[in-house]
């Protein structure tokens, strides 16, 4: 072996230590002021936490977006995934303004967030999903059918991404239905919201879709958003949140420190801002300064006239009971709740008639004969199937739909759109008929009213 290919002391070690360059790639993609997320800090994020928020977007998008062959029956993958940045937003749109492009929404209550592709694939994705076939039609208009059906085929997608996601960072997600826009023109639509912020956390993939050249998938993702995603996966990561509070918390311990607070004891001999002008504490309100302890409370006169007015009222009330025979208000008068001529109101108990049990009469009985002459809908249900657009709008004369039930199997009687009885299908004459051998009880059918 030549001594050009063996490894030096310090290579040798740095494999040991696990440490493969990066540091030192990371120093120099800082010093050129970079924003890739391989790099040093940008703003509150950190190479780690661009690291931790690589890992969350290939579990939710790389592996789940071959759903997306479900739709459109051509292989759909995501590949070269490129490091997390921050992009500025008037950046953003000089690049995606210059040609058409499309942004699906997919926005949760954590945050807002979007999938961004090129007109061409969106062109084809909806050309599939609407049963066309797809020539690279450079004359391709977006219609509301077009792009509804681009919304369908990724909101099967997001109905894949949002359980990834539980499962990779331990929380529950709620998703908005998806939205179709169009980017084109000098600025982005007004319901582009995600795309109003001054900067936005993006990371891209190259998007393969059948046998045509790859192109590029932008997963945009709000500040907030990028954050839950980082501390769903590394719940230690910090945002310098601790830095804010640390800071606060010694501003306050200064600004206690500076000012003087008073002692219990000035606290307790403050006179009671309530109580009468020139009064001395613990006196009685109403008393006078200057009275001698231990003699005589002096009140005040405007006191001691107030008091008068309010006995010589309740005298006057108390007389007025006593001429109506006791008649005024309980509790009004002599002390012990008793009226001005000393006695209660007389009462008693109020008396509630015994229920007796009600029985079924033949009135009863005959309203239910009115009903018998009511016609329901009988609906008898032979299985059910769930299939995509794509194949429903492939469905000629001759195509076989295969249901969910097995050959004998029971099938269900409906009346109303409630479940009643299940049976299984016999031939009357000519005509299908249903031999019923269950009947659901109330406490089933009960059950089943509920499932609905």
């Amino acid at each position: 072996m030549s001594d050009d290919n063996m490894l030096s002391q310090e290579e040798i070690d740095a494999l040991l230590q696990g440490d493969f360059g990066l540091d030192e790639l990371e120093d120099e993609e800082e010093d050129e002021g970079g924003s890739s997320g391989g790099g040093g800090q940008v703003g509150e994020f950190s190479a780690e936490h661009f690291r931790a928020l690589q890992e969350v977007a290939d579990d939710a998008l790389v592996k789940e977006i071959a759903v997306l062959k479900d739709f459109i029956n051509q292989e759909v993958a995501l590949s070269d995934g490129k490091h997390p940045e921050m992009v500025e937003v008037e950046d953003l749109k000089q690049d995606l303004l210059s040609t058409e492009h499309i942004l699906i929404t997919t926005d949760f209550e954590q945050g807002k967030s979007g999938l961004v592709i090129n007109g061409i694939s969106g062109a084809m994705i909806a050309s599939l999903m609407t049963g066309e076939e797809w020539d690279g039609d450079p004359d391709f208009e977006w219609d509301e059918l077009k792009l509804s059906a681009l919304q369908d085929c990724f909101n099967g997608l997001v109905g894949k991404v949002v359980p990834a996601l539980k499962n990779s960072l331990g929380q529950d997600f709620v998703n908005q239905p998806p939205q179709a826009i169009v980017l084109s023109g000098k600025d982005f639509p007004p319901e582009a919201s995600l795309l109003k912020q001054d900067k936005i956390v993006q990371v891209s993939y190259d998007l393969s879709i059948g046998d045509e050249p790859p192109s590029q998938l932008r997963f945009l993702l709000s500040e907030d958003l990028a954050k839950t995603f980082i501390k769903g996966k590394d719940p230690s990561a910090d945002f310098g949140d601790s830095a804010v509070d640390d800071s606060v918390d010694s501003a306050l311990d200064d600004l206690a420190a500076e000012v003087d607070l008073p002692d219990t004891d000035s606290v307790a001999a403050t006179p009671d801002p309530t109580a009468t002008p020139g009064a001395m504490p613990g006196m009685m309100p109403g008393m006078m300064p200057g009275a001698t302890p231990g003699a005589a409370p002096q009140m005040d006169p405007n006191m001691m006239a107030f008091m008068q007015q309010q006995m010589a009222m309740q005298q006057q009330m108390a007389q007025q009971g006593g001429q109506a025979g006791g008649a005024g208000m309980p509790n009004m008068g002599a002390p012990g709740g008793q009226g001005g001529g000393g006695q209660q109101m007389p009462f008693s108990p109020w008396q509630f008639a015994p229920i007796a049990p009600m029985n079924m009469g033949t009135g009863q009985l005959s309203n239910m004969e009115l009903l018998k002459d009511v016609s329901l809908q009988i609906t008898v249900e032979l299985g059910r199937a769930k299939m995509p657009i794509g194949q429903i709008l492939e469905l000629v004369n001759g195509s076989i739909v295969e249901l969910n039930k097995q050959a004998g199997e029971a099938v269900e009687l409906y009346v109303q759109g409630k479940l009643i009885a299940r049976g299984e299908v016999v031939i009357i004459d000519e005509n299908f008929g249903i031999r019923i051998t269950s009947i659901l009880s109330p406490q089933e059918r009960l059950s089943s009213v509920k499932g609905k």
